[in-house]
């Protein structure tokens, strides 16, 4: 299994779909085969939920933490910065479910009306599925058994159906669900654009000014959004994605230590190695085998 995070040309993250004809992503997930037990900020277009089988996770969604746990759930709605974490380190098992708002549009006169008043409704950033509610518990319950039925080869029908009834259901209580945050819009904007340039050009050199142009602000100010949002610099990030990415090619090949390095944009192994190990406290190739070894007793 590798978490990959491809960029489309608008800066946003392609999700690798189960089916490519077909846009929803179906997978279990566990948070140790992330790096440092925390996935990379990152946004799309389509519609995320999240249910907790084991365990506990944080989530970051455009700057607010919230936590969720074991029985519980989450909608992500579209184009918002997320990313779930635990700072403890400890293990969390989860259903991840990505489903793209065109398996919706039945014709422009419902997409205009419902899903992109829905999508596009900048208060409704996320909601926080608990069984103890009636209508959050049937969204938990539609999602597992959507995963459920993930073999099936007319899980495609499932899939549509399933999601109609869920959107109707935020559709229904979208109005008691608003979130609110301390960021405005215009530097989460800003913040998505140098992200995404960083996500699409890490693997070259990359210097404070070039991210800064992504954004289109001066260094002290991109450095000040990165520090207010991500609570880290650009510079960490730049290195905390390029690692993120050598982890996936640590797990699914067979490269070297040098060839991943030099991949991932790391001038050189050396660099590369004294990174990982100040960040995760031990070496690409211990690493490696650790995580192999995690991912073939957790997905069994």
């Amino acid at each position: 299994m590798s978490i990959q995070i491809p960029i489309n040309s608008d800066l946003s993250e392609n999700v690798e779909y189960n089916n490519h004809n077909f846009p929803a992503y179906i997978k279990p997930g566990i948070l140790s085969l992330y790096m440092d037990y925390k996935a990379v900020s990152h946004w799309h277009d389509d519609l995320e939920f999240i249910v907790i089988l084991e365990g506990k996770m944080s989530y970051e969604i455009n700057g607010e933490r919230i936590e969720i746990s074991q029985g519980e759930g989450l909608f992500i709605n579209s184009r918002q910065l997320h990313n779930g974490f635990s700072d403890e380190k400890q293990e969390c098992k989860f259903i991840c479910i990505v489903l793209h708002p065109s398996i919706l549009c039945a014709n422009e006169w419902f997409e205009n009306k419902y899903i992109k008043s829905l999508l596009y409704k900048n208060e409704l950033e996320y909601i926080i599925l608990k069984e103890e509610v009636s209508w959050q518990k049937r969204i938990l319950d539609l999602l597992i058994d959507m995963y459920q039925s993930v073999d099936d080869e007319l899980i495609y029908f499932k899939v549509q159906q399933s999601f109609f009834e869920i959107c109707e259901i935020i559709f229904r209580n979208k109005d008691i669900c608003v979130n609110s945050h301390n960021f405005n819009s215009l530097k989460l904007n800003t913040l998505k654009d140098m992200i995404g340039f960083i996500q699409k050009n890490y693997n070259k050199k990359i210097t404070l000014i070039d991210i800064a142009s992504s954004g289109n602000c001066c260094k002290s100010k991109c450095s000040a959004i990165f520090k207010e949002l991500l609570k880290q610099s650009p510079n960490q990030y730049l290195i905390d994605y390029r690692l993120d990415r050598s982890r996936n090619l640590l797990l699914s090949t067979d490269k070297t230590i040098l060839e991943i390095a030099i991949e991932v944009g790391f001038n050189s192994s050396s660099y590369y190695c004294e990174a990982f190990r100040k960040k995760y406290s031990t070496s690409p190739t211990q690493y490696r085998k650790k995580l192999i070894e995690t991912q073939n007793i957790n997905l069994q």
